[in-house]
């Protein structure tokens, strides 16, 4: 088995029981500094076939102009190939993808791309008796490092044990898959979790059992007092099997009970808050396999493994627990701070695992007030608390972290001042200066964690901003270090650029920036299929691996968004990039 692929996707597994979005965080990269060589002036030179250019190792591009020809690696980038083609049952669809190390510049200067013949995995769904509704979802992880995963989900209705229902799904990409099913509700079944190597056509069948297996407990404190109400979640890692989310009985015991079709091979228990009781902290308890064969008896032909009590941090009763958020003005008059996000959090000692965590959250009124029902310090020592506080985009005044006592009588704590945030100023031009307007500037934390530290910032905050007929755009920041995605999409011309670790300091004169448009080069590539023929009408997507990604395998850090062109009728297609 993939182990990339494995830890990757456990992650995804875990919460594979709410609605599944992959979302493709889109940008592109280029020079922070704007201090490129300028081949502006030659780029002007107008052409109709590539002998037009007389410059070395440039030929005819977009827009009649003669440009440099780049090898892939030099940016490195990696591209996606999605089915345009009319009448085809997969339009619209992404069919395979490039990884920078793919992308080989043949001896004609051309990328030749062979989109495969697709393959089709089929099978049937049945149940083992009865009928539940029923998902099925492909996993495998991107060739272009920062992609992240891709998938596809499959609905399949009501599945029964005869004659069950028929799938099929067509793939062009040859590589690692996981398919998992997922019955809906999961009550008395439990979720199927495959492994594919993708080699070529086969037919895989899913049967989902009836519960045969369960798991019971007892939810309670270090006091041996139960706990009802606390939500539990238990999940299977390698086989993807998971309980449904249950609560423990409102009797005395804070018993609970979850359900499996077969013996997990290890499970993870997790037990936290619910509406029902909220002042209790975050737990997880593992058991492995050999736990659970040596601990389960038969009970009336069902296997029952008995995980006993599990102990929670025994913690004070909870009490209401405010603080007002403020800032000032640049006359220096206070301003409450309305509907910002503020989050409370501590970590609990005791309990028979790790130590748990406790979090709840809230939002300021109109007074700048939040209230939360938080757990106590003592007489004697306080509980301290992280608290975050995120504040509208569009709000005059920074987010920030603060650490918070909290004694053991509710009431406000002390206010939190926040900072004004920075007025930024900035402007977009061409490589011979003049201004490009309605260029659209996102703005979002590097994620350099030495640059910020995770802790001292709002890392979710992004903005964004169009530039006027000047060129020239405005945002209010919060103090660090910042990426600037440039989007070039109206000129149809340069590649979109990431204008990376841009300090906004809180010396406003030094928060005057100029982003100017990298000089255009291109890359061109064919699209074949497996006997040499051109495909037509397949769109390509150029993403820029970020510099801090290796060639190959997972990255946190997201490929950005250069360009896109569809291939003609020779299968040909040229995209814009930027020299960097």
């Amino acid at each position: 088995m993939n182990i990339k692929i494995w830890l990757k996707l456990e992650l995804l597994l875990a919460n594979s029981f709410i609605l599944l979005f992959v979302l493709a965080f889109v940008g592109g990269c280029s020079s922070a500094d704007g201090d490129m060589s300028n081949n502006y002036n030659n780029q002007n030179k107008e052409c109709i076939t590539d002998d037009d250019c007389i410059n070395p190792g440039e030929i005819c591009g977009p827009e009649n102009r003669c440009l440099i020809q780049l090898d892939p690696l030099e940016i490195p980038m990696g591209v996606e190939l999605y089915d345009q083609r009319t009448g085809s049952s997969s339009r619209g669809k992404l069919l395979t993808d490039f990884g920078p190390l793919d992308l080989e510049v043949a001896v004609d200067g051309k990328i030749h791309l062979v989109l495969p013949e697709p393959y089709t995995i089929s099978g049937k769904v049945t149940t083992t008796e009865g009928i539940v509704d029923s998902t099925l979802i492909t996993y495998r992880i991107s060739a272009i490092p920062g992609k992240d995963v891709v998938s596809q989900t499959i609905p399949l209705g009501a599945i029964n044990s005869d004659p069950g229902v028929d799938y099929s799904i067509q793939f062009y990409k040859h590589d690692d898959y996981f398919f998992q099913l997922i019955p809906n509700p999961v009550v008395d079944y439990a979720s199927i979790l495959k492994y594919f190597d993708g080699q070529g056509s086969e037919t895989i069948d899913f049967e989902l059992g009836k519960v045969n297996y369960k798991v019971q407990g007892n939810i309670v404190n270090d006091n041996d007092v139960p706990i009802n109400g606390a939500q539990v979640f238990i999940f299977d890692f390698q086989t993807g099997a998971a309980s449904t989310i249950t609560q423990t009985t409102a009797d005395s015991s804070g018993f609970f009970e979850v359900q499996f079709s077969n013996i997990p091979s290890t499970l993870s228990i997790f037990v936290g808050p619910s509406e029902v009781v909220s002042s209790i902290p975050s737990l997880r308890f593992d058991i492995d396999n050999s736990e659970l064969v040596n601990g389960s008896t038969n009970h009336d032909g069902i296997m029952v493994y008995e995980a006993g009590k599990l102990h929670l941090p025994a913690l004070p009763g909870p009490i209401m627990f405010g603080t007002t958020i403020y800032g000032r003005d640049h006359s220096g008059s206070v301003q409450a701070v309305s509907g910002a996000s503020v989050s409370f959090t501590t970590e609990v000692g005791g309990g028979s695992e790790d130590d748990g965590v406790f979090g709840v959250k809230g939002t300021t009124d109109a007074n700048g007030e939040v209230m939360v029902e938080v757990i106590p310090g003592n007489n004697e020592q306080g509980r301290v608390y992280e608290v975050k506080v995120a504040t509208p985009k569009d709000s005059p005044f920074s987010s920030i972290n603060k650490d918070i006592e909290v004694g053991f009588l509710s009431g406000f704590g002390e206010s939190i001042e926040l900072e004004n945030r920075i007025s930024f100023a900035g402007q977009v031009v061409d490589p011979s200066g003049n201004p490009l307007s309605g260029i659209t500037v996102e703005a979002s934390f590097s994620n350099d964690e030495e640059l910020n530290p995770i802790e001292n910032l709002d890392s979710i905050y992004q903005n964004s901003e169009q530039t006027d007929s000047t060129g020239w755009f405005s945002m209010l920041l919060d103090q660090g270090y910042y990426d600037f995605f440039v989007q070039f999409f109206n000129t149809g011309f340069w590649a979109n650029s990431l204008f990376q670790q841009q300090l906004v300091s809180g010396d406003e004169t030094a928060n005057t920036f100029v982003f100017t448009a990298p000089d255009a080069a291109l890359v061109k590539l064919v699209v074949e299929d497996e006997q040499g023929n051109p495909v037509p009408e397949i769109m390509l997507k150029s993403y820029q691996v970020s510099e801090e990604c290796p060639l190959t395998g997972d990255c946190t850090y997201p490929a950005r968004l250069l360009s896109s062109g569809k291939t003609d009728l020779n299968g040909e297609v040229i995209l814009i990039v930027p020299i960097l």
